[in-house]
């Protein structure tokens, strides 16, 4: 019967400190469903004070290890001491050593983890995150696997803030284009604008430059007639005189009519050219609003 036996669980394994006759020695196993050990002894009873194991269930670490045997003494189970204990506190250290979960370093690596990379998930994450940590029988998770796990987190977080700059990328250009289009179209309507100043100004100048050759030709028309009625019994020595006044005053009503169908035929190019820019300008504001309202 191998005596003092040191048993106690570390983190995801079981330890086991055995004292034979060859001395003490430490055995160390793997930890997956639970030590799987039935105990008797204890101060209050009568195989006491120590504590020792009476049974080994099958399935459980203990008997999948095989190095503990019925009869050995329990000194420790998970660094709390079973020397001096009731048999009742013995059951109760053995039974908080089953209850433990086996997947207390996988959350305390995954928490630790997670705060490195200044991210802070809601518990539901945490759940989600977890399940795709898979544990083995020693409840300890690969590095590959962490390393998976993170790098798919970082892929998704990256994959969300690039479509969040793609978006504000999207209405900043969309406000941009639409600032340009609005200024675009207040520069097209200044320069209408003062280009239809211009033609009216042109078109009062022309009216008023008409009515001055029309009072002029009125005026020349009314010398010409009193110089013909002169002309019906002019004196010998005069004649002359008013054949060249007379042609004078026809050369300057013909450049006169002349000038004033020039400015007529000027005038009215440019009043043409306003209408024509006026008509684009609308057409082109109406095809913009179109184009506005169904793209």
């Amino acid at each position: 019967v191998n005596m003092n036996t040191l048993l106690y669980y570390i983190r995801s394994s079981l330890v086991c400190l055995l004292h034979s006759d060859s001395g003490i020695q430490l055995i160390c196993i793997a930890k997956a469903t639970g030590p799987g050990l039935v105990i008797k002894g204890g101060a209050n009873h009568a195989e006491g004070p120590m504590v020792f194991i009476q049974e080994i269930v099958p399935g459980g670490d203990s008997q999948k290890d095989g190095r503990l045997q019925v009869g050995d003494q329990l000194v420790s189970i998970n660094k709390e001491s079973l020397i001096g204990v009731t048999y009742e506190e013995a059951r109760s250290i053995l039974t908080r050593t089953k209850l433990r979960s086996k997947h207390k370093i996988t959350e305390h690596l995954l928490s630790k983890a997670l705060d490195l990379l200044g991210l802070k998930p809601s518990d539901a994450q945490r759940q989600a995150l977890r399940s795709r940590l898979p544990a083995d029988r020693s409840g300890t998770v690969a590095f590959t696997n962490q390393l998976i796990v993170f790098l798919f987190l970082f892929i998704f977080l990256f994959l969300l803030l690039l479509l969040l700059f793609l978006f504000l990328l999207f209405l900043f250009l969309s406000v941009l284009l639409s600032l340009q289009g609005v200024k675009l179209e207040a520069e097209e309507s200044r320069a209408l604008r003062i280009r239809i100043q211009l033609a009216e100004e042109a078109q009062k100048q022309a009216r008023g430059m008409e009515m001055d050759y029309e009072e002029v030709i009125h005026l020349l028309e009314a010398e010409i007639a009193e110089l013909k009625t002169q002309r019906a019994e002019p004196p010998s020595e005069k004649k002359d005189e008013l054949k060249k006044k007379v042609a004078v005053l026809e050369c300057q009503l013909r450049k006169s009519e002349a000038a004033k169908k020039g400015f007529e035929l000027s005038t009215g190019k440019l009043l043409s050219f306003v209408e024509t820019k006026h008509t684009c300008h609308s057409n082109w504001r109406v095809l913009n609003y179109v184009n506005n309202k169904y793209i």
